[in-house]
């Protein structure tokens, strides 16, 4: 169409913009055509009544601007060469390789930032340990307890919190009463030991040893750095082995990690086993066979973990078989043991934890104490508990005790 009455079209106007001046022209009555013919002339698709009543307003324009923008770009699309299309193809394929290699990059400067960290740990533990002495283990002298019975059981370490500090009228804790409390949990163990015939023990290093750094709260209670709540936690656990081996028959070491330990207070950024705990128990291990060249330790053996976070203990005296972690995924202890059964290729008959700071049982579930007490945080959530730490003693004839010590 290049003319409507007296109307006539422009050289290289568009269909849109040709309509548009035939409308103002119509408003403006500068001609004599109805709305109606309009309509049909141009394919509108609106009514006439609508065009007339709402052409000054947004309706009419909208009704026009719609229908031919939706028209025009259906003919540019139309209009393009097919290499023209490859070439857009392209381009967005291109776009979306860029962004995919962006967010690879970003994960990638992440897990080496963690790298670097975790590099310079190393570094700074083996500096430590080059650093310390050993003068005071030159007076080990074993006292083997040699009972008539040969029975075995599972000490719990967990939630020592190693760092933190408490002083308030429900808990005090910090480094020199963390100290205190570990000698009381030697001598009531020994003790124990003692009373109930142990002479094979497996010690269960179940995480939270140290306070870490994953939230604001405990690093404002922590007397220590992280670094340094390492070199004391392995001095701390090394001697409770070594004082421990001078009275027990048999000695197994056994570790997982806990929550507060992680290298990031941020858990997504943290890779499998990058833990301070990790660290922690590689230079008990280092620090145990550095000592073996000086006293005897030949009654200790620390393991390694067959399942990711997760340690398989064998009861050789009646048979029986304990998985221990720390517990965070695990917190329904009425259903663990059916549970952990679902999830291993093996079948066991106990599971130990800590993670929740008060020592209870139920359905061959154990779980330990708080060698630490409550923190401001639980204190204020109205939860308060005593010092503790489990041992769970097993006869040969199946039957067990629980030991739970108090360390006030």
């Amino acid at each position: 169409m290049n003319e409507f009455w007296n109307v006539k079209r422009l050289k290289d106007e568009t269909d849109f913009e040709f309509c548009l001046r035939v409308c103002m022209a119509k408003a403006n009555k500068e001609i004599d055509a109805d709305w109606g013919e309009i309509v049909e002339a141009f394919n509108l698709g609106v009514h006439s009544d609508t065009l007339r009543k709402n052409f000054v307003g947004p309706m009419g324009v909208k009704h026009i601007v719609d229908y031919y923008d939706e028209k025009l770009l259906k003919q540019i699309q139309d209009g393009k060469s097919q290499s023209e299309k490859d070439l857009d193809n392209k381009i967005h394929q291109l776009y979306m390789e860029k962004q995919k290699l962006k967010d690879e990059r970003s994960a990638l400067n992440r897990k080496l930032r963690l790298q670097a960290r975790w590099e310079e740990l190393l570094v700074l533990i083996q500096e430590e340990i080059s650093n310390t002495t050993q003068d005071k283990y030159l007076s080990y002298s074993k006292h083997i307890i040699e009972p008539e019975e040969n029975n075995e059981a599972v000490l719990v370490i967990s939630d020592t919190h190693i760092g933190m500090t408490v002083d308030n009228e429900l808990n005090k804790y910090n480094k020199e009463i963390c100290i205190e409390r570990f000698h009381k949990l030697i001598d009531s163990t020994l003790k124990n030991c003692k009373r109930n015939g142990v002479t094979t023990l497996n010690i269960a290093l179940l995480g939270d040893i140290v306070e870490g750094v994953i939230n604001l709260t405990g690093r404002l209670e922590q007397n220590e750095d992280v670094v340094q709540q390492v070199f004391t936690g392995y001095e701390i656990i090394t001697e409770v082995i070594v004082e421990l081996s001078k009275h027990i028959k048999q000695i197994n070491v056994w570790s997982t990690n806990g929550n507060h330990a992680r290298l990031s207070k941020d858990v997504k950024e943290c890779l499998d086993g990058e833990s301070f705990e990790s660290l922690l128990y590689e230079y008990i291990k280092l620090k145990i066979e550095s000592l073996s060249h000086v006293i005897d330790l030949s009654n200790v053996t620390l393991h390694d973990n067959r399942y990711p976070d997760l340690a398989i203990i064998h009861i050789d005296n009646c048979d029986k078989t304990i998985a221990a972690s720390h517990g965070t995924k695990d917190k329904k202890v009425a259903t663990n043991v059916s549970r952990i059964n679902g999830f291993l290729p093996i079948q066991i008959d106990y599971y130990m934890m800590g993670h929740l700071h008060n020592s209870h049982h139920q359905n061959n579930c154990y779980v330990n104490g708080c060698l630490s007490g409550s923190n401001n945080w639980a204190q204020g959530q109205r939860y308060n508990n005593d010092p503790m730490q489990i041992m769970l003693v097993f006869f040969a004839d199946g039957s067990t005790n629980l030991c739970e010590m108090v360390l006030k």
